[in-house]
């Protein structure tokens, strides 16, 4: 097999906007997505080995096949090595070894005879070193002259001289660990770098679940020019890992297909944009890539399939690589276009569009009536069998051109990874080729309930399953689908994840978001996301508002609240990405509410627009003419708190039981979090500030280095209780 390493380092617009004069939707500045995701840089240098593949290679993107580069030194496949800045004689310089480049001297300061004083200077001796850049691997060092990193003044008439002057060292000794990475994910990675943005959201119709999307962000979802806003080049790229094609020639027929489309939920690319194919092979050096296909940029199409013909003979060879990259405006969430269902094989000809796959398209989202995504626990437990659908369909595609027979649909409810209930659908029919549609399951019919008797927090999480069937199918990982059920202390209408901003324009201008409350409730406050947007707006102002909705049919009515003090926009580019704005005074609710707010300056103010889930109905706006109702398809990033959980955990003082003293420690902490109790420790729930559910442990042992800096709560349960904590990562 051959090897091939790559290394990570780990020392040291123009808008284009759309939409009605008064609201608008416009790019996003940032990908908090992916910058969640990003992983924590450790001191040293990673080399990763690579490990090479073999055809067949494929990827439908329902399931990330990105390179993971997130090792760490503990790791079982990882060995290190230690490099010195300073050698000499091959030998690494003990440790405070200083040195200066330019010589440095001895100074004789004499008093002659006559009175005078005399200066001599004499350069200090010099020795040969081997200076080694630290940077980056391999280790490269060069020979260097350097000099003592003082310089000495002797006064010839004092017996306490001479005197050591010390100066500014131009190097003092220091290391690295290097940290070589051995290949474990075999064929589990198909792509070596993570510039593109794998996701479930950014494509329509796509012939299976999930695409790559290249647009102007880079990997940790920033763009790529921050200074210039027409700047425009290179933005994503995805490279394929190499590929051993050596035992291959152009007899055996090879072919690369894709499917591609233009700006999909994002922003379309222009026609000086484009979306490019590449290749690499060992006679081309590492460094250099021949140009194989593109297409310009235009308006949402729907997806469409190219197949490429490997014809030339210096392809065939082990270490053959091809790339993807888009040619886009580079400062934000523009120039959008979506991969889907690669696929490189032998034995295929120009006409074989065909997959044998039947597929899952999208992600549901919720199990919930009246759209909502989250609700409130607390409101959730007056009436489960009330509050949950009636029926949930899910979207698939037959892909082959032939009619297909779905032989299996089930959908599985779990909870804290134990199968609580699930749900046939005895249906089996023949879906004629290349046909999108979709699975009832009926919710109602079946009693599914979260069973309100499982529940032993303030926050509780559901995960559900779907699974379908054919056979054959030639790509298994698209006939499985998941969603997390979360229940908190919030409503929710959106998916967590913004493809858009959105807000009206003008000032004095007001946004109202309606809420159909499953119980009273005292409202602590409203959570916003606000979306970085190629406007930036951080530190404007507004009034958070409530409204009723006694308006003209149902429209919001008279104000219940407004906080007299203004607020500002705050950009929580953090784990879970929203903000949450609290009332001055908790306020009584019931029935229908509206949220929103009341601004102060003539900008819109960019709060996140999730467009896979839409409450179009239930967005208002008022610029001086009367509410109107959104004319743009999708939900705010906006909720509505409740104070139930703000009461029994933000608000709480830590606990210690005096049966089972409990205690966490480091605190503040920023790698591993450790947990010290008499009794095992069942289960560890860890909230933020909010009172939002997190993340669930069942060890004493837990990381936080991937979270944001913060205030958070830790409840520990063991067989004697349940104690409270702070804990403040920094």
């Amino acid at each position: 097999m051959n090897r091939f390493f790559i290394t990570l380092f780990a020392l040291f617009g123009a808008i284009r906007s759309f939409g009605q004069v008064h609201e608008q939707l416009s790019p996003l500045n940032v990908n908090v997505e992916l910058q969640k995701n990003n992983q924590k840089v450790y001191p040293g240098i990673f080399v990763y080995e690579v490990d090479t593949l073999s055809l067949p290679i494929q990827d439908d993107f329902s399931r990330s096949k990105f390179r993971k580069y997130n090792a760490t030194p503990t790791d079982a496949n990882v060995t290190d090595s230690v490099f010195y800045l300073l050698e000499q004689g091959g030998a690494p310089m003990p440790v405070g070894t200083t040195f200066m480049t330019d010589p440095t001297q001895y100074i004789t300061f004499d008093t002659l005879p006559d009175g005078s004083d005399t200066l001599y200077f004499a350069d200090l001796p010099y020795q040969v070193v081997t200076v080694y850049d630290l940077t980056q691997y391999p280790i490269v060092g060069m020979t260097d002259t350097v000099y003592p990193c003082y310089n000495i003044i002797d006064t010839a008439y004092l017996p306490t001289s001479p005197d050591t002057i010390g100066t500014t060292c131009d190097y003092t000794q220091d290391s690295v660990y290097v940290y070589f990475v051995a290949s474990i994910d075999q064929t589990s990675a198909v792509w070596l770098d993570t510039y593109a943005y794998h996701n479930y959201r950014f494509g329509v119709n796509p012939p299976t679940l999930g695409v790559a999307t290249f647009d102007g962000f880079d990997e940790n979802g920033f763009p790529y020019d921050f200074t210039i806003p027409t700047s425009e080049g290179v933005g994503d790229v995805l490279t394929s890992k190499p590929i051993n094609l050596g035992t291959h020639t152009p007899a055996d027929s090879i072919y690369l297909s894709f499917f591609y489309q233009p700006e999909g939920y994002g922003e379309s690319p222009e026609g000086e944009d484009s979306l490019i194919l590449e290749v690499n092979y060992p006679a081309l050096g590492s460094n250099t890539w021949a140009h194989v296909w593109s297409v310009p940029g235009t308006a949402l199409q729907d997806f469409k399939q190219v197949l490429i013909p490997f014809t030339n003979p210096a392809w065939f060879t082990n270490g053959f690589r091809f790339r993807f990259k888009n040619r886009a405006v580079l400062s934000g969430s523009i120039d959008h276009w979506h991969l889907d269902y690669v696929y490189l094989n032998q034995f295929r000809s120009a006409v074989d569009t065909n997959r044998d796959d039947v597929a899952f398209r999208y992600q549901a989202l919720t199990l919930l009536k009246n759209n909502y995504v989250s609700m409130p626990l607390t409101h959730y437990a007056m009436n489960p069998a009330g509050n949950m659908r009636d029926s949930i369909s899910v979207l698939q595609r037959n892909n082959n051109v032939g009619g297909r027979l779905v032989g299996f649909n089930w959908m599985y409810l779990y909870h804290e990874g134990v199968l609580i209930d699930s749900v046939e659908n005895p249906a089996t029919p023949s879906i004629p080729g290349l046909t999108n549609f979709k699975t009832n399951f009926d919710v109602g019919l079946a009693g599914i309930v979260y069973d309100t008797a499982l529940i032993d927090s303030c926050a509780e999480k559901w995960d559900i399953e779907f699974v379908h069937q054919t056979t054959p199918d030639e790509c298994r990982s698209n006939d499985t689908m998941r969603f997390s059920q979360v229940f908190s202390n919030y409503y929710a209408y959106d998916d967590g994840s913004a493809e858009s901003a959105y807000g009206p324009i003008g000032a004095n201008s007001q946004l109202a978001y309606k809420f159909t409350l499953a119980k009273p409730d005292q409202l602590y406050g409203i959570a916003i996301h606000f979306s970085p947007n190629v406007n930036d707006v951080e530190g404007n102002t507004f009034f958070l508002t409530v409204w009723n909705d006694a308006g003209s049919g149902g429209t919001p009515g008279s104000i219940l609240y407004q906080e007299t003090v203004v607020s500002s926009v705050i950009y929580e580019n953090a784990h879970n990405k929203f903000h949450v704005y609290p009332f001055s005074t908790p306020l009584n609710v019931s029935g229908n509410i509206y949220i929103g707010w009341k601004q102060a300056g003539l900008d819109k103010l960019n709060v996140g627009f999730d467009m896979n889930n839409n409450t179009q109905s239930k967005i208002y706006y008022e610029v001086g003419t009367g509410w109107l109702n959104t004319s743009f398809k999708g939900s705010l990033m906006m909720r509505p708190v409740f104070n139930n959980c703000e009461t029994d955990y933000v608000s709480v003082q830590e606990e210690v039981s005096p049966v089972n003293a409990v205690s966490i420690y480091p605190n503040p902490a920023n790698d591993v979090v450790n947990i010290k109790s008499a009794e095992p420790v069942e289960e560890v729930s860890l909230f933020d500030i909010s009172g939002k559910y997190i993340s669930m442990y069942t060890t004493n042992v837990f990381s936080v280095r991937d979270m944001a800096k913060g205030m958070y709560l830790v409840r520990v349960k063991t067989q004697l209780g349940v104690t409270s904590h702070r804990l403040v990562i920094d």
